[in-house]
């Protein structure tokens, strides 16, 4: 739910790539898969990404991967894929390249303490409900969910607490993971900045550092009489 993985020099984690509305062809009940691709934005030195050998045959490449912590640090990776055109089946069409504000990313720590933190997040409504109420909350999806605003920016509020220790700092970062912004609290309430595309919530407790993407888009409103 975060897109942070926590794992140790030398240890290897096999990673899948999807896309959150799936093209189905009915008539075989198949998913029919773009390309995708997985770019270390930044700790190459961390780890390494290699084709997974035992991959199962898709229609689309690049999906599954083996990913393999060489070094300790913390690395950033973004998955795409591309456009597909698809003809003879039960959605034919053209189907976009993903989107800037909805490109996949998410933080790999090799060799550090990650604690248990929960990031104070909810989700005021849940699936098949439209009642925005905290009866209905749910944690906060990194992959599934969007924060919309309204202008250039908008504010997400956080209360994060950790059973590993007191929480020390928390940071939010709008460039992948390049620069972080130290956030301010209120009585253990956080009010941070969130622009479109994705966002990193960084997390530093007295017993380690944990991550969380959190996804922002613009929207409009209109009223029509």
């Amino acid at each position: 739910r975060d897109n942070h993985l926590s794992l140790n020099v030398g240890e290897t984690k096999t990673v899948k790539a999807y896309r959150a509305w799936e093209i189905i062809n009915n008539h075989l009940n198949h998913i029919i898969m773009p390309d995708f691709h997985f770019n270390i934005i930044s700790g190459d030195d961390v780890v390494s990404i290699s084709p997974y050998e035992n991959q199962p045959k898709t229609n689309g490449g690049g999906n599954w991967c083996k990913l393999t912590a060489i070094g300790e640090g913390t690395a950033v990776i973004e998955v795409t894929y591309d456009a597909i055109e698809i003809s003879g089946g039960s959605y034919d069409g053209f189907y976009g390249a993903s989107d800037e504000a909805r490109t996949g990313l998410f933080v790999v720590t090799v060799g550090e303490n990650t604690p248990n933190v929960n990031f104070g997040i909810d989700c005021k409504t849940s699936a098949g409900s439209t009642t925005y109420s905290k009866e209905n909350a749910k944690p906060f999806d990194s992959e599934l969910d969007t924060l919309y605003f309204f202008g250039d920016s908008g504010e997400l509020k956080l209360s994060p607490s950790s059973v590993d220790g007191s929480i020390i700092e928390l940071a939010v970062s709008h460039d992948k993971g390049e620069t972080y912004i130290a956030v301010d609290s209120t009585n253990g309430v956080y009010t941070a900045p969130i622009v479109s595309g994705n966002n990193i919530i960084r997390v530093t407790t007295d017993n380690g550092i944990a991550y969380k993407i959190v996804r922002g888009d613009r929207t409009e409103l209109f009223v029509k009489n």
